[in-house]
């Protein structure tokens, strides 16, 4: 179970990505041994918007973002548990 560190390490990657009319953010992270699939939807008003699709994003400086939060938690991830 991980704990309030690496959900703050994720949010302080993802931030800068976020609208100022922002409601909710909800972020997927898909990890196995070789890969990873990362991304986040936006609540704002009432749908969702797919990172992607999130005007004046740069997808570069995102999957920099990505890849530095993969970096955190793959060096050690049991170091987020809350339970070891």
């Amino acid at each position: 179970m991980m704990n309030d560190r690496i959900y703050q390490l994720i949010f302080d990657k993802l931030e800068k990505y976020l609208p100022n009319s922002w409601d909710r953010l909800v972020v997927y992270l898909e990890h196995g041994a070789d890969s990873y699939s990362y991304s986040f939807f936006v609540k704002i008003g009432n749908s969702y918007t797919k990172c992607y699709d999130l005007k004046g994003l740069n997808e570069d400086d995102l999957m920099t973002s990505f890849s530095q939060i993969e970096k955190a938690v793959s060096v050690d991830p049991c170091q987020y548990c809350s339970v070891r």
